[in-house]
């Protein structure tokens, strides 16, 4: 009679059920599908395995939600300034920091990201986006005053309308006003680099701004 072939054995991990309270040491993990199937001290006998991952000296915990993060959307606009895009490599650069330090789930809280744009990132990266989205006309008044270089060459959309289409990625409304407080971001972007251009006509990006 031939084993039962399952997909993933993560072997004598530690492990975090992230109940708060329980923590379990050199336990075996299966992983069928999509599915948990097994978590115990004991190796499942009659069974063979496509891929053995050695969990010895490591740990295992649920997927992290992250609630509030920005420039994760390549080729969307920044924060509720509707600033524009980071490069296309920084915004994938941070997608990747996110998942390898354990997020499997991301609200973004640039308010202008359109969430068909973040309907792509996991043909980019395995990881989950949700969006808050600010698509509401004194949001977008907000934003040209202070920036909306993202904006450029894109229609004005209606908050309603976007939800409708895309029900299962837009979770909340925000991130509200121009984002155009010390302390925000907006210092390294837009303000710092103007002002020194202005006195030196030396051009700098965010990244040298904010250093």
């Amino acid at each position: 009679m031939s084993k039962k072939i399952l997909n993933l054995l993560i072997k004598e991990s530690a492990l975090i059920t992230g109940d708060g309270k329980t923590f379990l040491d050199k336990v075996n993990i299966v992983i069928h599908g999509k599915e948990i199937v097994y978590i115990g001290q004991e190796k499942p006998s009659g069974v063979t395995f496509t891929h053995i991952l050695e969990g010895k000296d490591k740990l295992v915990l649920p997927g992290i939600i992250n609630i509030h993060a920005h420039g994760i959307i390549p080729r969307a606009p920044l924060f509720s300034s509707a600033s524009a895009p980071l490069p296309e490599k920084q915004a994938k650069k941070n997608l990747v920091t996110h998942v390898s330090q354990g997020t499997t789930t991301i609200l973004s809280l640039d308010g202008f990201a359109h969430p068909g744009l973040a309907s792509q990132v996991k043909s980019i990266c395995p990881v989950n986006i949700k969006t808050a989205i600010t698509h509401y006309p004194k949001a977008y008044l907000a934003a040209r005053k202070i920036d909306a270089s993202g904006l450029k060459g894109l229609k004005e959309e209606k908050a309603e309308e976007i939800i409708k289409r895309f029900p299962n990625i837009v979770v909340a409304i925000g991130e509200g006003g121009s984002g155009a407080t010390l302390g925000g971001g907006i210092q390294d972007y837009k303000f710092i680099p103007e002002m020194v251009k202005r006195e030196t006509g030396v051009a700098i990006d965010q990244y040298q701004a904010r250093g």
